[in-house]
């Protein structure tokens, strides 16, 4: 992911977890104008945060190239195949 979207995926997700730069910011021990930084792409996070804040901001997918769309759908499989288990388990044939 290039730079230029990373600070742009970080922006969008804070806002749409109606989170403020300062309660991320103490959250992660950096300052509002560290987060505002990676925001505008004028900096990066440094790894060890990159990595908790893609799961704060639940942007994991994003950061690594697959879409909320292959995510809901291999979670809708994950679950067919979860009702498939539990059916044979309980003797249910399916028709």
């Amino acid at each position: 992911m290039s730079q230029l979207n990373l600070g742009k995926l970080i922006k969008q997700a804070r806002i749409d977890k109606n989170i403020s730069q300062k309660e991320l910011a103490d959250e992660f021990g950096v300052t509002s104008s560290a987060i505002s930084a990676w925001e505008r792409n004028k900096t990066t996070p440094p790894a060890y945060v990159l990595i908790e804040l893609t799961k704060k901001l639940e942007i994991v997918d994003e950061i690594f190239g697959r879409s909320k769309m292959q995510r809901k759908k291999d979670e809708i499989a994950d679950l067919w195949e979860a009702i498939k288990e539990i059916r044979e388990k309980v003797g249910i044939q399916h028709n």
